[in-house]
């Protein structure tokens, strides 16, 4: 899908009352880390909340994949990822991200979350050890 499309496919999605949270793989490609698995679980302001995955993702460096929420016209006021990690040599390692950030007065549309690496690498550890997972506009 191109860019322009998945815009096109977010603004229906929030149009339509549903949320989106895409999650993405900003890894370096030479370190072979794939997002094998997600989830997203999505909370409403009425206490409810319901999850899309997880789900099977098989994600490579620069691929993403999107999430919906299942509740129509249901106010997202907060969403909780989980993925599933691999690389060359390593055991898989899961992930967990929080997006809080919505004002109490407002609901989530879409957001977005993607693995990649910190700031600074631990010497002697592999590539999983080096991941973080950031909130990204």
């Amino acid at each position: 899908m191109k860019d322009e499309e998945l815009v096109d496919a977010l603004d229906a999605v929030a149009m339509n009352g549903y949320a989106a949270c895409q999650v993405g793989n900003k890894c370096y490609p030479e370190w072979g880390v794939v997002i094998a698995a997600a989830g997203v679980n999505f909370y409403y302001d009425d206490g409810s909340s319901d999850v899309d995955g997880p789900r099977p993702v098989s994600l490579s460096a620069g691929q993403h994949a999107n999430f919906f929420s299942k509740k129509p016209r249901g106010c997202v006021q907060r969403m909780f990822v989980a993925l599933t990690v691999t690389a060359p040599g390593e055991s898989p390692k899961n992930y967990t991200a929080s997006i809080t950030d919505c004002p109490p007065d407002e609901c989530m549309s879409s957001r977005g979350i993607a693995i990649g690496p910190k700031n600074s690498h631990l010497k002697g550890q592999g590539p999983l050890e080096w991941l973080e997972v950031k909130q990204v506009d």
